[in-house]
């Protein structure tokens, strides 16, 4: 199992630390006991837990992009952040996979967590198109990745999984591409 689990993260874990090319011209959540795991320990978990908890609502929002914004260079952003989040939440599951030594648990559905989109902002969005729209996405979208960014330093500074902080080190360094892109297209660029 656990040469299954290093192979999905080498696989991986380079392809959550590219960033998408540049388009041209703290959550915490509540999680249920786990089973004790050597060199595992519970801001692992929690980061783990919360990484899974947020995708829905990033999945919300490139949803809209698609729907909402005339930009194809948002728009390619918005794609290539979705495969940016399938392969951390590959990566995640299989951290829990190993977490759980195989047993059950380890995959499923996330555990219920705060978003890190404001609720009203996001039903704004609904009903926005256009440049008001991309601004007030992008504007979003940065907020959410500086909340991620913390999350993943604090796993780097308090957790103890090896597999988990690279994951955290590989997060950081793609949002910090990706923060890139999203200041440049809210600058007009």
């Amino acid at each position: 199992m656990l040469v299954l689990v290093a192979a999905m993260l080498a696989v991986l874990l380079p392809a959550c630390s590219r960033s998408p090319s540049p388009p041209e011209s703290t959550a915490t959540s509540s999680t249920p006991a786990a089973p004790v795991t050597p060199g595992v320990n519970a801001t692992d978990r929690a980061f783990a837990s919360a990484l899974l908890a947020q995708r829905p609502s990033v999945e919300q929002m490139i949803a809209l992009a698609r729907g909402n914004s005339g930009n194809p260079r948002l728009i390619a952003l918005a794609d290539a952040l979705e495969r940016s989040e399938q392969q951390q939440s590959d990566t995640v599951n299989a951290l829990l996979v190993q977490w759980t030594d195989g047993q059950e648990g380890g995959q499923g559905p996330p555990p219920p967590g705060p978003t890190l989109f404001d609720k009203g902002a996001v039903e704004r969005l609904g009903s926005l198109s256009g440049p008001e729209f991309d601004t007030l996405w992008l504007q979003a979208m940065l907020n959410h990745h500086q909340a991620v960014m913390i999350m993943a330093s604090s796993e780097i500074r308090e957790g103890e999984d090896v597999n988990a902080k690279t994951l955290a080190q590989a997060i950081i360094s793609t949002r910090q591409e990706e923060t890139g892109h999203m200041q440049q297209l809210l600058g007009g660029g």
